[in-house]
């Protein structure tokens, strides 16, 4: 191990897991915990969005997942401020089968409602707003 992994104890387990293949992840903020039903998205309508089943983005302990159309991702989030209100994300999946990625972030902006942004790389960008499912 280097001199600076030494100090660093946080570096140095976090390079020991990856090279154990043990993720590490950052933990989702436990506000957004739970799975949100997409309501609307700036490019796409209601009928389109829950084409194949209700379009949603469920965010768990250790990463999220979205579906809408028929795009299907995963999603590797990151905290974003203070607050734990928010978080970053980046992620892979597939449109119709055709590989994806790209990145984007939610928020919560009430008790039952989050919005954000999904940009998928080299591609469309897309606004979205979704609720807390009933039970979550």
């Amino acid at each position: 191990m280097t001199e600076a992994f030494k100090s660093e104890p946080h570096a140095a387990q976090a390079v020991a897991e990856a090279r154990a293949g043990i993720p590490g992840g950052v933990p989702t903020p436990t506000s957004l915990l739970g799975r949100w039903e997409i309501e609307s998205m700036d490019l796409w309508d209601a009928e389109a969005i829950n084409l194949l089943e209700q379009g949603h983005i469920t965010f768990t302990a250790d990463g999220a997942h979205m579906l809408f159309i028929c795009v299907n991702l995963g999603l590797d989030c990151r905290p974003k401020g203070r607050a734990g209100t928010a978080a970053e994300f980046t992620f892979e999946g597939d449109d119709e089968g055709t590989p994806t990625s790209g990145l984007g972030h939610a928020k919560l902006v009430g008790a039952d409602r989050i919005e954000g942004v999904i940009r998928f790389h080299r591609g469309d960008e897309s606004g979205f707003s979704a609720r807390r499912a009933p039970g979550t």
